[in-house]
């Protein structure tokens, strides 16, 4: 809004209807996601848990050297087929794009429901 914008509680209401819809939207499209998601992840954390496993029986038989979280986890990505890891990594960026986005609508919802207490305020002074 401009500096000159006229504020009212019509325009406030407009724009939490508008933010209210959106987030609606945004809430199902994430329902969505997640389901895909929940059952990739899930085979996801197990064969991972199983690739640890032998790296550390093999680190155990001296075959090497530890490596850390980080690059454990990056070398089981390796052994992902690339279509398999290619929809992991865009339902994951997909899952993180959409809560970032509910974060902005759940601060500019914040945002107007300030503003409407601030026009009841004077409102009831003006009384």
């Amino acid at each position: 809004m401009s500096a000159t914008a006229d504020i009212s509680v019509g325009s406030c209401i407009a724009t939490l209807t508008g933010i209210s819809d959106e987030l609606v939207s945004l809430s199902q499209a994430l329902q969505v996601v997640e389901k895909r998601l929940e059952p990739i992840e899930r085979v996801y954390a197990e064969d991972f848990a199983d690739f640890e496993a032998g790296m550390f029986e093999r680190y155990e038989k001296g075959e090497g050297k530890w490596p850390g979280e980080e690059t454990r986890e990056r070398l089981y990505r390796r052994t992902i087929p690339a279509d398999s890891r290619t929809e992991l990594m865009r339902l994951q960026a997909a899952r993180k794009r959409a809560e970032k986005r509910l974060g902005s609508l759940k601060v500019a919802a914040d945002a107007q429901r300030s503003i409407l207490s601030a026009l009841k305020l004077e409102m009831e002074a003006t009384r």
